[in-house]
């Protein structure tokens, strides 16, 4: 067994997808037998938005009851600390000092840990995981300095892209060698549901969540730059098709035919995001555009969730078609032409693509099969 302190960003994001991203690690660790604590390091200070109020905040009241409510269920109710400059709730620093030095493994999941503490280096071995693969790359080549901190400071670093890295990738590695790792997902949090489902398709997706980038004269854009392309996709199928956004234009999303939907209301909380997730028919995914652009296989970790759930995926092609060979349960597509004909195929024989997706979920992407080989190099 092994003492691992993981580093992520739920209280920052106070949304029910990315607590999940995060909380898939957590789970499948504890799973595996490992003594795991939460960290939350927002530097100097702790600006999260208050869905309730619609505003910015800083106290560290309203981000700690999200964390404590996300974790409690888990079992990591007294197992967390969060950081903002010399304040802190949860453990205290001194004792979480402590557990660092004891630690064998510190993980920095994404941008958790632009702020670096000494304690930080007291575990004997780090591990840097980048979820935004190429993205990452990017802003490292042009000098993002608080990801700098944590990837410099980490003695391995895994992506979530089986390309990064490779031959065929034109991105730059920041002289690293970055070891692939699937999103994994804990499927004791997510089990099969055999139940016939109450809504239709799925797209859930924050229109414009983070930036654009440039390199070496390409352009690379998030999913509201990618949209355009299947805007009349509700046409084109006979299925119902839902919107789950935060940040779109929700009228002009309804005038192409898709059913609009809170993605603030129904997603904020993890057990709010799982119950959407398993009354919907699949998943109808759309990347973002540098995504689709780069073709390095980038793969959601909602997705999983939809196969682990036995809810058909149908996703934009990022390149992981080619990676996966999936025999159903997952199928992608390039075009809207492309997306309406995968839907048919799904409709076709609903009940196989269901247990399909159950099956992958559990042969490539269960957490007790993804994190042991992450933890064994992390070791090295």
């Amino acid at each position: 067994m092994a003492l691992v302190v993981f580093a992520g960003t739920i209280g920052r994001s106070v949304i029910g997808g990315l607590s999940w991203d995060n909380m898939q690690y957590l789970v499948g660790l504890a799973e595996l037998g490992h003594d795991v604590y939460y960290l939350e390091d927002c530097g100097e200070e702790s600006w999260v938005y208050d869905w309730d109020a619609q505003q910015l905040t800083n106290d560290l009241a309203y981000p700690t009851s999200y964390l404590q409510d996300c974790l409690e269920p888990v079992g990591l109710a007294d197992r967390w600390i969060y950081r903002a400059g010399a304040n802190s709730t949860g453990i205290e620093i001194a004792e979480f000092d402590a557990i660092c030095a004891e630690a064998d493994l510190l993980i920095a999941w994404g941008d958790a840990l632009t702020t670096w503490r000494a304690a930080y280096d007291s575990p004997r071995r780090r591990a840097f995981i980048d979820v935004d693969p190429g993205f990452t790359q990017i802003s490292l080549a042009q000098g993002q300095h608080g990801l700098h901190k944590a990837v410099d400071n980490c003695e391995s670093v895994f992506t979530t892209s089986p390309r990064i890295g490779t031959p065929t990738s034109p991105l730059p590695t920041y002289g690293r060698q970055w070891h692939h790792l699937w999103p994994p997902v804990a499927l004791t949090e997510w089990p099969y549901v055999p139940d016939a489902p109450s809504q239709g398709l799925a797209c859930i997706m924050n229109w414009k969540g983070f930036h654009d980038v440039e390199y070496q004269g390409a352009f690379y854009g998030q999913k509201n730059a990618e949209f355009e392309k299947f805007a009349d996709l509700p046409r084109r199928i006979t299925r119902e098709i839902q919107m789950v956004q935060i940040g779109a234009d929700a009228e002009e999303l309804q005038r192409a035919g898709w059913r609009v939907r809170s993605g603030e209301e129904l997603t904020r909380t993890p057990s709010k995001y799982r119950e959407l997730i398993q009354s919907c028919w699949g998943e109808f995914g759309i990347a973002k555009h540098g995504y689709a652009a780069m073709q390095q296989a980038w793969f959601s970790g909602r997705s999983t969730c939809f196969l682990a759930s036995g809810r058909p995926a149908i996703v934009q092609d990022t390149g992981v078609g080619a990676e996966l060979h999936a025999e159903g349960g997952l199928l992608t597509f390039r075009t809207a032409v492309d997306a309406a004909r995968c839907i048919a195929e799904v409709q076709s024989d609903y009940a196989a693509h269901s247990r399909a997706a159950r099956d992958l979920a559990e042969r490539t992407f269960a957490a007790t099969e993804v994190l042991p080989r992450m933890l064994e190099i992390a070791a090295r």
